[in-house]
């Protein structure tokens, strides 16, 4: 199903997931945490992705075909608070990098 949001949306996602563990030892910073860090990263980032301590995932709004209906299903949910303030110090810190 097509997805609205665009490349963008696509780009945060990646570049969020790039800097928070996904619990694999392979990804494991330099201090054993999980986290590797972005070079150049303000202060605030810093401190917002140590403070931030699982996945970053959401998924704002879900729809699929119930299987036993057909009917559409829609569900549409706001990002918790530590992923809206996440997603927050990313932008502020790509507007700093500009």
């Amino acid at each position: 199903m097509p997805r609205e949001g665009g490349a963008s949306s696509n780009h945060r996602l990646r570049a969020t997931a790039r800097f928070v563990s996904t619990g694999s030892p392979a990804y494991a910073g330099d201090d054993g945490s999980g986290l590797r860090l972005p070079k150049g990263a303000t202060p605030e980032l810093v401190e917002a992705l140590r403070a931030f301590r699982r996945q970053a995932l959401h998924a704002e709004k879900l729809e699929f075909e119930h299987p036993v209906s057909g009917e559409l299903v829609s569900v549409t949910v706001d990002a918790p608070a530590d992923f809206a303030a996440l997603v927050h110090a990313l932008r502020e810190d790509t507007k700093a990098a500009r």
